[in-house]
């Protein structure tokens, strides 16, 4: 499968993995920063795994759901203004 179907087929993932990390974590979203905020940060995500995954190295959506959850943390950490141990 290349990355453009890998795309389409996984393109609700990011918004389940950002539900997840909010639900499930217990994280906080910054003032004036959605659920739709993030997820648009794991869409990069998605893209950036579809882009480098090398079929036959484990299964496709553990290693997107990997890579959408640091893109999130990425983005949440440069909009951020606080400290990672005020975080």
């Amino acid at each position: 499968m290349n990355s453009h179907e890998l795309i389409e087929k996984f393109i609700d993932l990011p918004k389940k993995v950002a539900y997840d990390l909010v639900s499930r974590k217990g994280w906080t979203l910054p003032p004036g920063i959605d659920i739709e905020d993030l997820s648009q940060a794991g869409y990069l995500g998605l893209i950036d795994a579809a882009n480098k995954y090398v079929e036959g190295k484990g299964p496709w959506e553990g290693y997107a759901r990997i890579r959408i959850k640091g893109a999130m943390i990425d983005w949440m950490r440069s909009v951020s203004w606080s400290t990672r141990t005020d975080r």
